[in-house]
């Protein structure tokens, strides 16, 4: 996947902006953030994957996640999301991993076919969650990750 973004920390006056009336930068004169800025910055992504991502895509309206790799078990590091609770997310989470692959697609399990570690044990709002697939026979799987708010949901993720 190949992409670019162009932002500023700070007003600099940069002539090549198209922000009008707006601030180029994170920041207002007063020093304040501006929050719907920051908000679309701050997105839950993937940013290290166990594979090969194929797609990812965040729904910046219901705070929705979905991304989908080619898992590859000689990557014997855990795929690494950071999440975006100042912003985008509560808690309790949702999240649903599934093979894609094959004719039906297929909910995964956890401790059986994955593990889920925060990268601060003792606060699982760390912003960054460690995933690693452990079921061997999902090698060469496409896979879909999916985070999710989980008011009204009946399986909640803490």
């Amino acid at each position: 996947m190949v992409g670019w973004a162009y932002w500023s920390y700070k007003q600099f006056d940069d002539p090549t902006t198209v922000a009008g009336d707006l601030k180029e930068g994170l920041f207002l004169d007063d020093g304040s953030y501006q929050e719907t800025k920051l908000k679309e910055l701050a997105r839950t992504s993937l940013q290290a994957t166990q594979g090969h991502l194929t797609s990812q895509y965040f729904n910046s309206t219901n705070s929705t996640y979905v991304a989908s790799f080619i898992l590859d078990l000689s990557i014997t590091r855990p795929s690494l999301l950071y999440i975006s609770y100042d912003f985008h997310h509560t808690s309790p989470l949702l999240l649903t991993l599934t093979l894609l692959s094959g004719e039906e697609e297929q909910q995964l399990t956890e401790y059986v076919d994955y593990k889920v570690k925060w990268e601060d044990e003792n606060n699982y709002k760390s912003n960054h969650m460690k995933l690693i697939i452990v079921n061997e026979e999902l090698d060469g799987s496409l896979l879909e990750i999916k985070i999710e708010n989980s008011e009204s949901k009946e399986k909640e993720f803490l």
